[in-house]
């Protein structure tokens, strides 16, 4: 039987919306209004994600995260020089496998800069949290992506 499929999950147990319901449950009392079925809670947490996805995405702004966890937002930085191209840029596997040496992407078309989600953590009150990574869905990875190539949106500069 042939796999079409993307590969394995790189993330082995990912804690899913199912998970969050099970633990929401855990502390509500039966028959109250707080109570509510699977596909309600689930249209809840998912208007809930849209509203962050829109304060990140499209109005260029911070996210602050409940308990202390930090802020989220979109950051951009640019890249350092050439010499430094195996720690900077990534390799543009299509074209070196086609020249057969090793080219990179240049990021001509943000004009050298590089985009990611970044979630700054400094003054968090919860500890463990470097144990904790966010990894967009491909959605919202392309969405960025098409406002950067479009010039649509333009981010906060990051200096580390």
């Amino acid at each position: 039987m042939a796999f079409f499929g993307r590969g394995k999950n790189k993330i082995k147990d990912p804690y899913t919306v199912r998970h969050m319901y099970k633990d929401y449950l855990v502390d509500v009392e039966k028959d109250t209004i707080y109570d509510v079925p699977y596909s309600t809670y689930v249209t809840i947490v998912t208007s809930y994600f849209k509203k962050v996805r829109d304060i990140i995405l499209e109005e260029s702004d911070k996210f602050k995260l409940i308990r202390g966890l930090g802020t989220f937002q979109i950051v951009k930085k640019k890249i350092k020089p050439l010499r430094q191209i195996n720690r900077f840029y990534s390799t543009d596997w299509k074209t070196t496998i086609k020249h057969g040496k090793k080219v990179v992407y240049l990021n001509e078309h943000s004009d050298g800069y590089k985009y990611l989600f970044y979630w700054n953590r400094k003054g968090s009150k919860t500890k463990n949290t470097s144990k904790y990574r966010f990894v967009p869905t491909r959605t919202i990875k392309r969405t960025l992506a098409k406002y950067i190539k479009n010039r649509l949106k333009d981010y906060f500069e990051y200096d580390s």
